[in-house]
């Protein structure tokens, strides 16, 4: 219906057309298309764009996480990490709404790892605009600070981390071609959409509405979704099952051998997420001050979206541990803390269910791996510290 096809402004809608090139996710002919790999099918036909659009969230995701893993795992776990986070309940609960910001995210971070310290003056340079693509593309791809601002205090993080990790000193190609490009590719995107982006900021939904986070509930955290068909009776959790979606957590046992792995506890890119995890925690579950969450820029977030972000660090989190610390831990270890966490998992899945029976059940689940493992430990068949770790 449209001439010329895919117009900014669409006439067909409204009296007046309405704008389309930001932050509808539409096929335009505008700068904002360069950063929406997503829509490119589209250009070509509308059934290629539809199916492109597809694959391109879900290969996308599998494909992006399975090379950010492969710095730290070998093929087989790289992608075995990438299939489970792909099928994680968050990402298929929200049909991959949010997959852009993985794609985009991960491909940043390995842009990072890859151009730090590169010494070829054109691979330096390309992975610097590369690196520059990847951050544009990301808030252009999903233009939702709530969600945002989490994923760029990961990357922020990650990249500290790893910086001090590598100890090298940075190419001053790629950091020149990261800031460059950056500074002119979001100097495009806001000049040919200044006036739709002030537009979007200042309503309610994406621009006004502040928060200081808290009130999660915890079961909501780390229930991983289990059994909700078996208790859901109409529940207004069904209503909308995208809003209390998890991952499936790892972060716990590896804080546990973080605490018994000497060498664990001396990686500062490890801390790094540590530190991460737990602010996202402490935002969730209790809150920031109204200062802390001013000077962030986490009052533009909700409880429930630092999620995303929770679950990218508990993923690298997972690589980092079993690409290099994984052997220093006697097998009983690891598999004793491996069984106390999923027995958590299992008792977590039960606190969706609003009869007191469910919580009993969860109750004594926790109380009987509890009284198992100290039977374990009094016998010596695992160390002592396996009781510390399941309290």
């Amino acid at each position: 219906l449209q001439e010329p096809k895919a117009p900014s402004l669409n006439s067909c809608i409204g009296s007046a057309g309405m704008q389309m090139a930001f932050p509808m996710q539409m096929p335009v002919r505008d700068v904002t298309a360069f950063f929406r790999p997503a829509l490119w099918g589209y250009f070509w036909s509308a059934d290629l764009g539809l199916s492109w659009s597809w694959w391109f969230l879900e290969l996308g995701t599998a494909l992006t996480v399975f090379a950010l893993l492969r710095f730290f795992l070998g093929m087989p776990a790289s992608a075995l990490g990438a299939f489970v986070f792909t099928t994680s309940p968050f990402l298929q609960l929200w049909s991959f709404h949010k997959a852009q910001l993985v794609i985009h995210l991960a491909l940043a971070l390995a842009c990072v790892m890859k151009g730090w310290s590169e010494r070829r003056p054109k691979w330096a340079v390309a992975w610097g605009l590369a690196f520059a693509w990847s951050g544009v593309a990301m808030a252009v791809g999903h233009p939702y600070p709530a969600i945002l601002i989490p994923l760029v205090w990961l990357g922020v993080f990650f990249s500290l981390g790893f910086v001090a990790r590598t100890r090298a000193w940075p190419s001053p190609l790629f950091i020149l071609a990261s800031i460059l490009g950056a500074t002119l590719m979001a100097g495009l995107v806001w000049t040919d959409s200044r006036e739709v982006i002030e537009r979007v900021m200042e309503t309610e939904y994406q621009g006004l509405r502040r928060n200081l986070g808290g009130g999660y509930p915890l079961w909501a955290v780390y229930s991983t979704n289990l059994l909700a068909p078996l208790w859901d009776k109409g529940a207004a959790w069904f209503a909308n099952i995208c809003e209390y979606s998890s991952f499936f957590w790892m972060h716990v046992p590896i804080f546990g051998m973080l605490i018994l792995t000497k060498k664990m506890r001396r990686d500062p890119l490890v801390w790094m997420l540590v530190v991460y995890l737990a602010l996202c925690a402490s935002y969730a579950l209790v809150g920031f001050s109204p200062l802390v969450a001013q000077a962030t820029g986490m009052d533009r977030s909700l409880p429930q979206r630092v999620i995303f972000g929770a679950g990218l660090a508990d993923l690298l989190l997972v690589a980092v541990y079993f690409g290099g610390y994984a052997k220093q831990a006697s097998r009983i270890h690891v598999w004793c803390t491996l069984s106390i966490w999923l027995l958590l998992l299992a008792g977590a899945a039960f606190a969706f269910a609003p009869h007191d029976s469910f919580f009993g059940l969860q109750a004594a689940v926790v109380a009987i791996f509890l009284a198992g493992t100290a039977w374990l430990a009094l016998h010596g068949l695992v160390p002592r510290s396996s009781l510390v770790l399941a309290l």
